[in-house]
């Protein structure tokens, strides 16, 4: 601890001692900043992401498609997906919101959500909650709690009744969306598009390559351009800031041993 002592009682007379001391505190920060951003994007890079794919209009093929798909290592689940409207009435009216129905497989795989009672339950995400709640007027929308109410449903071909309807805060909530399950039969009608969730994500696009391989063709490309260029500028800020650490770190370094 000697050169410590040292390097501190010097530290007021001697303008290199200063300079020294503050390249070493910034090149300190630049690299607790540059640790910052990659713990970020190591976190981004294994969050789950979700595809939508739009597949053979072979229900034969498409069944392929998907069965090549399963096979990828860091494929979580696949689903059959059917993108509709359904209209949910309430106390003030009725109101349309945009559905996703996939298979009973997915929503337990991807989002956590069993049913277990034979009653059509539909799971709303946050943004179509409060959406539902100020155009319903209610805290709720209809009678029940937040987590688990009921309320009448219309939906695609002549498909109506009531219906146990549930806030599951797992789903995407980019958008007011909900989700319903349905059957392989229901799936596999009029239908070429496929739901992929993945474990996580790469910097390359090595996957949506091997995805395309499987003859599948992207439809959210948008959200895809999103997530790659969040991704792309967590990686630069690491980089950048660990460079100009290891810059600061070094002239401290270089003042060192040859600065008089």
């Amino acid at each position: 601890m000697k050169w410590w002592k040292n390097f501190w009682l010097t530290r007021k007379q001697n303008d290199r001692v200063k300079i020294q001391l503050i390249c070493f505190l910034l090149g300190i920060f630049c690299f607790s900043l540059g640790f910052y951003y990659s713990v970020q994007l190591y976190q981004l890079l294994h969050t789950p992401v979700e595809y939508v794919l739009s597949g053979s209009e072979s229900s034969e093929k498409l069944s392929m498609q998907i069965e090549e798909i399963e096979k990828l290592e860091y494929v979580e689940t696949v689903s059959r997906q059917k993108e509709k409207k359904i209209d949910i009435t309430c106390k003030t009216g009725t109101i349309s919101l945009p559905c996703i129905e996939v298979s009973k497989e997915y929503l337990e795989s991807a989002y956590g959500l069993t049913e277990t009672e034979t009653m059509k339950v539909i799971y709303l995400n946050e943004t179509a909650y409060e959406q539902l709640r100020r155009e319903c007027q209610s805290n709720y929308g209809a009678s029940g709690s937040k987590d688990n109410w009921q309320a009448g449903y219309s939906m695609g071909e002549g498909e109506q009744g009531m219906a146990k309807l549930v806030v599951a805060k797992s789903l995407p909530d980019d958008s007011p969306c909900v989700f319903v399950s349905g059957t392989s039969l229901e799936l596999k009608k009029n239908n070429s598009q496929i739901r992929v969730r993945l474990q996580y994500q790469d910097l390359e696009g090595i996957q949506i390559e091997e995805l395309q391989e499987a003859g599948a063709m992207i439809i959210n490309s948008e959200q895809i351009e999103k997530n790659q260029l969040l991704l792309n500028i967590q990686m630069m800020q690491a980089r950048d800031w660990l460079i100009i650490g290891c810059i600061c770190l070094l002239f401290t370094a270089i003042l060192k041993k040859y600065g008089k």
